[in-house]
């Protein structure tokens, strides 16, 4: 005879077989009550972590699974749930999202958001959360790139940052990311004029408001839950305009957000790295001059944990942009291993057509043979050959002139103008021995 299971009118699942009870739950304490998968006799039953008062060395029951033989699982998750804190609701709802007005990519699912004065209910084809505004740190509301085809709608990733992570199955989430939109949308508030000013006076709330949906999310979610909302930086730009860069942690490709005061790596896993955990950042090349990426690591400081974060595969377009964003953060830590390219200053060049050499359409200028030069950039090598066309120099010739620390550019540059020198020498000498009848 397999167990039976019964809920009492006090809030109690118990569990008992042959007339004795086995253990007793208390269902105040449910999170979650789902049928996992496809098996229609089985029960998956979470529990609240708890408020963090619990000692470490202490086990805590975190999920269930009962198995509820004979088609009666689906009644005992109704009753259990009725019983249960997760389908609890107090008050009305006020502002309601459907499934179609954006995505959730953590967890993966569409959910159909409900806002209640404190807290806010998700909706999932299995799974349902309840999330107090209490239980909320912060939000974020980051653009996404638009793609090399770009889109007339631009998407936006709303980050909701838990001081309790949710659970499904066994998976905890810390941080929500809800892909939205900006086109313009429609909203009902479930509240008359007069109780909206009364309750949220000069916040900008309506009975019927319209705008665009990101816009309208970020404002709902501030006033309602009473926390900041943050947008990316505006001080920072990729090469590419966004507020973001393309690289990889671990063997996973996402976004990485440098904005005012954190890192923000979307999505898998979502990362929030605050400027005051951070000891310092340090660029890190691969060696060769053919790199086309670099990687950049976080490093936290010891009483955030000591550890290393790295993001690769940036590309090295993106070096200058990063760096110059991150150096005025240098109140918080410092940055490493920065180098800036060689640049040259174009007014030591003449901009005349004769000039050939030095004013190409792609910014660069030909080299004596068997050099390896750029005007505009760094120099690859520092190879110099005499060539006989030096002999054409003359003492007017524009000297080649580079901004930067290294050695071998300077002995290169050196190198080089000693050549133009001896040559203009050369033509002068010749022409003081030629005589005036003589016939070259």
């Amino acid at each position: 005879m397999p167990p039976f299971h019964s809920v009492t009118a006090a809030g109690t699942l118990t569990l008992s077989k042959d007339g004795r009870q086995i253990f007793e739950v208390d269902l105040a304490g449910v999170q979650q009550c789902v049928t996992p998968g496809h098996k229609q006799d089985e029960l998956d039953i979470q529990f609240m972590d708890g408020d963090g008062t619990v000692p470490r060395e202490d086990q805590v029951v975190c999920s269930m699974r009962l198995w509820v033989p004979g088609g009666q699982a689906s009644d005992l998750q109704t009753r259990i749930l009725k019983q249960s804190s997760a389908s609890s609701s107090t008050g009305e709802v006020l502002v309601e999202f459907d499934r179609d007005q954006g995505t959730f990519i953590m967890p993966k699912n569409r959910y159909g958001v409900e806002m209640y004065s404190t807290f806010l209910r998700m909706h999932g084809n299995v799974y349902d959360f309840k999330i107090k505004y209490d239980d909320i740190n912060k939000f974020y509301m980051l653009e996404k790139p638009m793609g090399r085809y770009g889109s007339e709608v631009k998407f936006f990733f709303f980050i909701i940052c838990l001081d309790k992570p949710v659970r499904q199955g066994q998976q905890t989430y810390p941080f929500l990311v809800w892909q939205t939109h900006d086109e313009d949308t429609e909203l009902a508030m479930n509240l008359e004029e007069a109780a909206i000013e009364e309750k949220y006076p000069g916040a900008g709330l309506a009975p019927a408001m319209e705008g665009a949906l990101h816009k309208q999310i970020g404002k709902l979610f501030k006033v309602l839950s009473g926390k900041t909302v943050f947008a990316g930086s505006r001080k920072f730009r990729s090469a590419a305009g966004d507020q973001c860069v393309n690289c990889s942690h671990g063997q996973r490709t996402g976004l990485l957000y440098p904005n005012d005061k954190s890192f923000v790596f979307l999505h898998q896993p979502t990362l929030v790295i605050e400027y005051s955990d951070v000891d310092y950042v340090e660029f890190v090349h691969a060696p060769g001059a053919q790199t086309k990426s670099f990687e950049l690591v976080v490093a936290k400081k010891a009483s955030a944990g000591g550890k290393l974060l790295k993001f690769g595969a940036i590309e090295k377009k993106e070096t200058a942009a990063i760096a110059e964003f991150l150096q005025t953060k240098e109140a918080w830590f410092t940055v490493r291993n920065y180098k800036p390219e060689a640049v040259v200053d174009d007014d030591d060049f003449s901009e005349d057509e004769e000039d050939g050499d030095f004013g190409s359409n792609d910014g660069s200028a030909v080299s004596p043979r068997g050099s390896a030069c750029s005007l505009h950039g760094r120099v690859e090598a520092a190879h110099l050959v005499p060539s006989p066309a030096l002999t054409h120099l003359t003492d007017r010739t524009p000297r080649l002139t580079f901004a930067t620390p290294y050695p071998r550019l300077q002995a290169a540059t050196a190198a080089l103008t000693t050549l133009t020198t001896k040559a203009g020498a050369t033509r002068r000498t010749a022409a003081t021995r030629r005589s005036p009848g003589s016939q070259r």
